[in-house]
């Protein structure tokens, strides 16, 4: 018997064997074809899952950096807005501090006659301006507008000499008044109270009373 008989003989028995098995468990080759059925159709479902997760997972990052721009935005929006009005009203401030300083220096102008004869320094000037500004506090402003209203108001009822609206005042005036008006806004304490609405002219300096007819020193004050 040659080598390819006994083959042919070795397959030919295996067969035999495979129908007898088939014979006696005709539901193995059926199960066997569920088995792998139910594999095939599991690898396609985690196959679909597992691109559906993918998608959900990039639409979900999509919506996150989306609403992340948009938060982003919004809190830019918001802080934009909120400078745009601070430089808004830290314009109408400096608009304001301007207006008044202008005024105030047209009223150093008005006693300059004063300022030339008896040798004021800017502290004497300065205590000049303090009446003014007493004046103003005691009246009550509530803002940047009401006291610049108030303060031209002050300065052109003519308690304050020579002042005119028309007046050029000097540059150095200009900058004392500007300093003056700048310290009036942002000073925590006042050298003095607010009753002192009144400046004196004196040879000794410029001197601010609680009363207009107060003499003496008592009722009297003087930046030192």
């Amino acid at each position: 018997m040659t080598r390819v008989e006994t083959l042919q003989e070795v397959f030919a028995e295996r067969e035999q064997k495979n129908w007898e098995l088939q014979d006696k468990y005709p539901w193995v080759p059926i199960l066997f074809n569920w088995i792998v059925a139910a594999v095939i159709i599991a690898l396609a479902v985690s196959f679909v899952l597992w691109g559906i997760d993918i998608k959900i997972r990039n639409t979900a990052k999509a919506l996150t950096a989306d609403a992340i721009a948009t938060k982003e935005a919004e809190q830019k929006a918001v802080a934009d807005a909120e400078a745009a009005e601070k430089a808004a009203i830290a314009a109408s401030e400096e608009e304001c501090i301007k207006a008044e300083a202008l005024d105030c220096a047209k009223a150093l102008y008005g006693i300059r006659l004063f300022v030339e004869k008896y040798h004021y320094a800017d502290a004497d000037k300065m205590t000049y301006l303090r009446s003014a500004f007493n004046r103003v506090d005691a009246l009550g402003v509530e803002d940047n507008v009401d006291r610049r209203d108030k303060l031209h108001d002050v300065l052109s009822g003519g308690q304050y000499l020579a002042y005119n609206e028309n007046s050029v005042p000097l540059t150095e005036d200009k900058e004392l008044a500007l300093k003056a008006v700048r310290e009036w806004h942002n000073e925590d304490t006042k050298p003095v109270d607010s009753s002192y609405q009144f400046a004196e002219l004196l040879e000794d300096g410029v001197w601010l009373k609680n009363d207009l007819n107060a003499s003496g020193y008592v009722r009297r004050w003087r930046a030192s």
